[in-house]
């Protein structure tokens, strides 16, 4: 981090100082966050919110902002390509499911961006976790996604994930 200081400028002390005087608040990060939006780089603004969310770790709208920030740099890259980028948010997204392992719209994000890359086993695995970790009345927007992986996936993968589904929805079977 303090390699990283070269990334506050002298505009950004007056939110600095904010965040100082109001450590366990939500407000002084994201007033910093969106002067970053507009008038930062990448590196700054993900600067800004990797803070913010080691700040303050329980804070779905800091997380929600920063993977969504961090998503969209790599929306239109090849996974294949650009492999150690898109691990870094994978393991962005695992820190973020730790304390907010309860919130839809993360697993959401990160199995929709899971999708994106070629790892089959790591997908299935983080869809089964989602699975687990949300209660029952949120599974079908997870079920949502996992059908059309499923088929996807095809072969073995795609076998075990429809027997799932049928044994807890068996009035789909046709």
């Amino acid at each position: 981090m303090s390699s990283d200081l070269y990334l506050i400028s002298e505009i950004d002390v007056i939110y600095e100082q904010d965040v100082l005087r109001n450590q366990g608040s939500i407000k002084p990060w994201l007033d910093y966050a969106n002067f970053k939006r507009q008038h930062g780089s990448l590196l700054e603004q993900a600067f800004v919110l990797e803070r913010a969310c080691t700040t303050l770790p329980r804070s779905y709208k800091l997380w929600k902002m920063y993977l969504e920030l961090r998503t969209h740099h790599l929306r239109n890259k090849n996974a294949a390509r650009f492999q150690s980028e898109y691990k870094k948010v994978n393991a962005l997204f695992e820190r973020a499911l730790v304390l907010l392992n309860k919130m839809p719209r993360i697993w959401e994000m990160y199995l929709a961006f899971l999708c994106q890359q070629p790892l089959v086993t790591t997908t299935r695995r983080t869809f089964d976790r989602a699975l687990r970790a949300l209660p029952i009345t949120q599974h079908n927007r997870i079920w949502a996604m996992y059908r059309p992986f499923a088929n996807s996936a095809s072969g073995e993968t795609a076998i075990k994930i429809w027997r799932r589904y049928m044994q807890i929805h068996p009035e789909h079977v046709e």
